[in-house]
C-alpha cells in the first residue's frame, strides 16, 4: 500500500480495519475537568495532590493522578518526563515529581 499511494497519504486512504488495527478512541480521556483543575494543589513537588498532565515527549499529554508528590499507577523510569500540575511544571524521576533545577 505504501508503494501505491506514498507514505504521506496512507493515513488518509486506509481504514484501520484494512491494517488489522484495533484502534479505540476515548474522547476526553486525557482532559482535566474544571473540578480536577481547581482541586489540584502543589506548594512543592513533594506535597502535590490531585490530577495533572504528563508529557513524555510522545506528542500527547496523559492525564495522571498524583498523591503526595508521586504518580499513581505510573512510573516513567529513566525517561525524560514533565508533569503539568496546579499551574506548575515539575520534572518527573521514576514516579516522583521533583523540583526544577
Amino acid at each position: 500500500m505504501v508503494r501505491h499511494w506514498g507514505a504521506s497519504s496512507l493515513a488518509e486512504h486506509v481504514v484501520p480495519a484494512e491494517l488489522n488495527a484495533n484502534i479505540r478512541l476515548e474522547p476526553g480521556k486525557h482532559e482535566l475537568t474544571a473540578e480536577e483543575t481547581a482541586a489540584a494543589k502543589a506548594d512543592t513537588a513533594a506535597t502535590a495532590n490531585g490530577y495533572g498532565l504528563l508529557d513524555t515527549g510522545t506528542g500527547s499529554l496523559d492525564k495522571v493522578q498524583v498523591k503526595d508528590g508521586h504518580l499513581v499507577d505510573c512510573d516513567c523510569g529513566e525517561m525524560y518526563a514533565l508533569c503539568m500540575f496546579a499551574g506548575k511544571v515539575f520534572p518527573v524521576k521514576g514516579a516522583a515529581l521533583t523540583e526544577a533545577e
